[in-house]
């Protein structure tokens, strides 16, 4: 998983790697936003938030609501 810059989608701003195995319990709601998903990862007492946009207005980035949805439903299947 990469995380970009808000402004220049292109730049990477870091890389994150979260093995499967590894998260104990996972939830995935809806964002307050139309297009925004927020997906909560639980790694024992630890946990992650995960805000995820399928629409970025200027963004072109390929295929990302089909990702946003296809990442969504994989962690789901953890919960």
């Amino acid at each position: 998983m990469v995380i970009v810059n808000s402004v220049n989608v292109s730049k990477i701003e870091n890389r994150l790697s979260l093995p499967l195995s590894s998260i104990t319990k996972a939830e995935v709601k809806g964002g307050l936003l139309p297009g925004r998903k927020v997906v909560m990862l639980h790694f024992g007492k630890e946990k992650m938030k995960i805000s995820l946009m399928n629409n970025a207005i200027g963004s072109d980035i390929q295929r990302q609501k089909e990702n946003v949805e296809m990442f969504c439903q994989i962690v789901s299947k953890l919960g």
